[in-house]
């Protein structure tokens, strides 16, 4: 990874893969430039060590993305909530845990998806601006019967039981949509 960082390409005319595999770890900060693109193999997972960070693009197919390190994606990203572990036979607070993680990684905004399922989660999520939350039959039922999407986000939830979410306060500039498909 270092020799593909500092091989000096020229970044205005043109892509670089990064192949990613199983049990890729990240033990310092690192920063994948924009130019370069993620390119996962079926199996691929890496792990971002504690108080670490690494910036990236999102790859454009799955990764399973562990450890207690920060995990940061360029604007725009499109993120798969389950590459954090949320799972639909997943404990509320693993899918809480990684449902939080998917949100912290969009720190310049993006979307994230939620794969269309039914998830338990015990705690409320904050989101960054400028993200939108997008599923597709998914429903998110609190542990406790309550929960919270906290911060300024879009919603374009479709087909989702929206009765199963609580949005307070999102703000004036805020989208919410329950279309049924």
């Amino acid at each position: 990874l270092n020799t593909l960082l500092n091989a000096g390409y020229d970044t205005s005319s043109q892509k670089i893969g990064l192949s990613l595999s199983y049990g890729e770890v990240f033990n310092e900060d690192a920063i994948i430039p924009p130019y370069v693109e993620i390119l996962p193999e079926p199996t691929a997972e890496i792990s971002v060590a504690s108080g670490k960070t690494l910036t990236m693009n999102a790859p454009k197919s799955d990764l399973k993305i562990t450890g207690d390190g920060t995990v940061s994606f360029y604007e725009g990203a499109v993120v798969n909530a389950k590459w954090f572990g949320l799972a639909s036979n997943a404990l509320a607070a693993e899918n809480s845990t990684a449902l939080q993680k998917a949100a912290d990684s969009l720190t310049n905004g993006g979307s994230l998806i939620l794969p269309g399922q039914t998830y338990q989660l015990d705690d409320g999520i904050s989101l960054n601006n400028r993200t939108w939350v997008i599923g597709s039959g998914s429903v998110l039922n609190w542990k406790n019967g309550t929960g919270t999407f906290a911060g300024r986000g879009c919603f374009s939830i479709i087909g989702t039981a929206l009765d199963a979410i609580s949005l307070p306060d999102l703000g004036a500039d805020t989208v919410l949509e329950d279309r049924q498909i």
